[in-house]
């Protein structure tokens, strides 16, 4: 995680935090929201900074739009 808040390139920075994802890899799901909610500070206490401007933090489970397109990429990769 330092080197990804390491990474200063000049230009916007879009964390995606997978909370989705771990669905198919977890036997329980009780605690997602918490992890999610535990990753963003980890990011904002090492470094990241949205006030800065330029770097955005965000949930894939909070943009739906993102859900609409995983079944046609799925569909592109083996």
């Amino acid at each position: 995680m330092k080197k990804r808040v390491a990474v200063d390139l000049g230009v916007e920075t879009f964390v995606l935090i997978a909370d989705y994802q771990v669905l198919t890899d977890r036997d329980d799901f009780s605690k997602i929201a918490d992890f999610t909610l535990e990753l963003t500070a980890d990011y904002l206490s090492l470094g990241l900074d949205p006030e800065k401007g330029g770097t955005f933090i965000f949930a894939h489970s909070g943009v739906p739009e993102l859900n609409q397109l995983v079944v046609p990429f799925l569909g592109l990769l083996p």
